[in-house]
């Protein structure tokens, strides 16, 4: 991993011990990698996960002589001298991969070449994946499980071997992506070496060979990034031990879980290696939060509003008092139907009053109640808080001609604009708040100018501006501004967003800029008398760091140049939480540019029913929404609303919503959509083809059964979330599987088990009804009473959404 220290300079920040991977001795490390499973007799992943248990220093032997060693012998077969990779260390021998990015600039490969190499890290990649399931964020039904790392020091270093791996696999995915010209993507027409070996050494197991076979390398897999750049994504999972390290520092788990999905291992071991240095609110006494819920967060407002920085020094300011709007102005002006202006907070002399907007100019704040702003009670905050807000807001003033820089500073607050409304019945209360939350698009899209107060980059004792530029990408990162879920729809709905750092309010995406070009003056290596590939290598790899660190601010900037969509929104919403599920359809809408009116003034108030409404907004979704756990299995007229994001007192799934997948690359240009009808109507047609078949047969069904597919040495074993009720022998049923690919992956993957109400005497279309969501996975063999299956290739499949339907079926299409 000291390739990845070396260019960003970690080595001179006091490096923890624990980051020096051990060098094993172990003679099988001049195996090569096809003949390696025979030699440590770890034919399967379950001899391989046995051996640590039964021997875990013969297991950390193994990992790091096939995975590590192995595949560099694979890269570099004349170049790799094992004792290039290895050196001293306080009297011990440790790895070192200091030598890596030469070796890589001495790599040349032809378009065969380079497919068998992809096709390794492919393997290698699977493999590590399953062995570091034992993440300390998970436990067998969600991301809450124990936070303890054991004790065992083989079980670290094992650990520690893994994500040296994982870091080494992301370094030669880039580069293999960065070296491979047009012509390598070109699909090999001999089957390669790899494919056998996969098989051979997994046949116990699963069967990936044939789709790597079917890897379409007519295409170069991209997807999107700021900058109108396409780069590859790989779908490794982060690395278990830098979560354990941090952890064990005090970081907050529902923020190391949104890291989760949102960094790779390289990543997290740069931020691990300067943790230290890092003055964020996600670290501290964090020990009480979940993956799901952070405690900060969940509890903000229920106490009151706090006080700010500058009321503590040692003892509470007891002269700071809360500062109270007057709630019945606030009030009348959401009760007048015929006004189009929103109430706005006129501050001056240390008085805060309540106004029109109006055709005024304001400044509206987009916070999070956690950092000292958040009352549920009152729409009061401490004189401290506004001063501080005075502070935030003046530097922004001092361009702004349109406000006078002298008079009242006017601006929109959610804890002193939006009413509590306490002692009212509930249905005005209910149409008080209704009529509030409406306007919250309008707050933000209509203000002069919305400025983020974010404690993390404006704390006081934090030089944000002085700071090593890798530092300050880690800080924008950490901002706890980006783990609420109405933080993202206030920042997509402004058409101005800017920040105060140090005195200096600027735009947000000024901010990543600046912070980018230090970012590439402080470690650019462009000077460096390297080779023109190995220069241009090792600049890729730290815009890749940079680009990784700062893409969670993506979807607000790209909204704003026409580039959004409802995944980038819906992945954004699911790395982010809420304290309030009826919230998520409304955070949707405004993120997605939909009125809010249907969706709140809404008879029914379930989140079902609302997310159906702000759905049926669009022509088209992606197909992958229809393969989302969620409240659609259990309501019938609901069946194709997706998950919702994890929320204080629920247990939903965070499901992140990926583009088209090619065993591991994800790809953003072929994602399948459906049309979307009204309520009551169907949602389709999904189409099958010879990649995705829909596989067709006849019931009664089991809860799991094994099926055949007919014409074909294909078995799979089907296991469903809810047992059919009401089915009978005549009954026929579909299996609908949700990569857009087929079954491509190695382990299970997800469908869904339909019935077929109606059948074109084709079979060219088909009406079904969703009954349960399937975990299906491919078997070696046949097994005795399974089910025949007969697989379907142009189909198009439409999925009932309620009573009435009407699809035109001819006899003959």
């Amino acid at each position: 991993m000291d390739h990845i220290g070396k260019l960003f300079n970690l080595e001179g920040h006091s490096m923890p011990e624990w980051f020096q991977v051990p060098f094993v001795n172990f003679k099988a490390h001049c195996e090569p990698l096809p003949e390696a499973g025979v030699v440590y007799g770890c034919q399967d992943l379950f001899g391989l996960t046995h051996l640590r248990g039964s021997d875990p220093d013969t297991f950390c032997k193994v990992l790091q002589s096939w995975f590590y060693f192995g595949l560099l012998r694979e890269f570099f077969p004349i170049e790799f001298n094992i004792d290039d990779f290895k050196k001293v260390s306080d009297g011990h021998q440790v790895v070192s991969s200091e030598c890596l990015l030469r070796y890589c600039s001495l790599y040349s490969g032809d378009r065969k070449r380079h497919i068998h190499l992809h096709d390794c890290l492919e393997f290698v990649k699977t493999w590590t994946d399953e062995i570091d399931l034992d993440c300390p964020l998970e436990s067998s039904n969600s991301l809450l499980g124990p936070i303890t790392i054991p004790d065992s020091i083989v079980h670290q270093k094992s650990r520690l071997i893994i994500a040296s791996i994982k870091v080494l696999l992301e370094t030669m995915f880039e580069y293999l992506r960065l070296s491979c010209s047009d012509r390598c993507t070109g699909k090999s027409k001999v089957q390669d070496v790899l494919t056998s070996r996969v098989n051979r050494v997994l046949t116990n197991l699963f069967y990936p060979g044939d789709s790597l076979q079917g890897i379409n390398y007519d295409t170069v897999p991209s997807a999107t990034v700021s900058g109108g750049q396409k780069r590859p994504v790989y779908g490794s999972v982060p690395a278990s031990f830098f979560f354990g390290i941090l952890l064990n520092n005090g970081w907050c788990r529902r923020h190391l879980t949104r890291m989760k999905h949102e960094l790779n291992s390289t990543c997290l071991y740069i931020l691990a290696s300067r943790d230290s240095e890092l003055v964020i609110s996600q670290k501290g006494n964090q020990m009480e939060c979940s993956a799901s819920v952070c405690q900060q967060d969940e509890n903000a407002g229920d106490t009151g509003p706090k006080h700010s920085f500058h009321c503590y020094g040692g003892s509470l300011n007891i002269n700071c008092k809360p500062v109270q709007v007057d709630t019945r102005k606030l009030e009348s002006i959401y009760e007048d139907s015929k006004s189009t202006s929103i109430p706005i907070v006129s501050f001056a002399d240390g008085e805060a009053t309540i106004e029109e907007s109006r055709d005024q100019k304001y400044f509206a704040v987009s916070h999070v109640w956690s950092e000292g702003l958040g009352n549920a009670s009152s729409n009061s905050i401490h004189s401290c808080q506004l001063q501080d807000l005075a502070g935030l807001i003046e530097p922004g003033r001092r361009g702004n001609s349109s406000q006078d820089s002298w008079g009242p500073m006017k601006f929109w607050l959610d804890t002193l604009c939006i009413p509590k409304a306490s002692g009212r019945s509930s249905p005005d209360r209910e149409a008080l708040e209704a009529s509030a939350i409406k306007s919250i698009d309008w707050a933000f899209a209509s203000a002069h100018c919305v400025l983020i107060r974010d404690l993390t980059i404006q704390n006081p004792s934090l030089p944000f501006s002085s700071l090593d530029p890798l530092l300050q990408i880690m800080h924008l990162y950490n901002m706890r501004w980006l783990s609420r879920c109405w933080t993202l729809a206030e920042a997509i709905s402004a058409w101005k967003i800017k920040i105060t750092v140090d005195g200096k309010t600027q735009s947000l995406s000024d901010l990543i800029i600046d912070v980018g070009s230090s970012f590439a003056q402080r470690y650019s290596l462009a000077s460096e008398p390297q080779s023109s590939t190995a220069t241009s290598f090792r600049n890729e790899l730290m815009s890749s760091v940079f680009r990784s660190f700062v893409s969670p601010f993506d979807v607000f900037i790209d909204s704003k140049d026409g580039h959004q969509d409802i995944i980038a929104t819906w992945n954004a919403l699911l790395q982010r939480s809420t304290k309030k599920a009826s919230d998520v359809p409304t955070i949707l809408a405004i993120a997605n540019a939909i009125s809010l009116k249907n969706v709140v003034d809404c008879k029914e108030k379930t989140m079902a029913v609302q997310m159906k409404l702000v759905l049926n907004a669009f022509r088209r979704l992606p197909a992958a929404f229809l393969f989302q756990d969620g409240p659609k299995i259990h309501e019938p007229f609901n069946r194709w609303v997706p998950a919702e994001p994890s929320y204080s007192g629920g247990s939903a799934r965070n499901q992140r919503i990926l583009p088209r997948s090619t065993y591991g690359v994800i790809t953003d240009n072929i994602e399948s959509t459906v049309l979307t009808y009204a309520e009551g109507k169907a949602v389709g047609p999904l189409q099958s083809s010879k990649s995705s078949p829909v596989y067709l047969f006849k019931g009664p069904l089991p809860q799991s059964f094994y099926l055949e597919v007919q014409g074909q040495s294909q078995f799979f074993f089907v296991e469903m979330t809810h047992q059919i009720q009401n089915h009978n022998q005549d009954n026929e049923y579909c299996l609908i599987l949700s990569s857009v690919a087929g079954l491509n992956g190695p382990s299970i993957s997800t469908a869904f088990c339909a019935t077929v109400m109606k059948m074109t005497e084709t079979e060219s279309k088909l009406l079904v009804t969703w009954e349960t969501v399937a975990q299906v996975r491919k078997v070696a063999q046949e097994t005795p009473g399974g089910l025949r299956s007969r697989a379907l290739y142009n189909t198009s499949v439409y999925v009932s959404c309620g009573k009435s339907f009407k699809i035109h079926y001819h006899s003959r299409t």
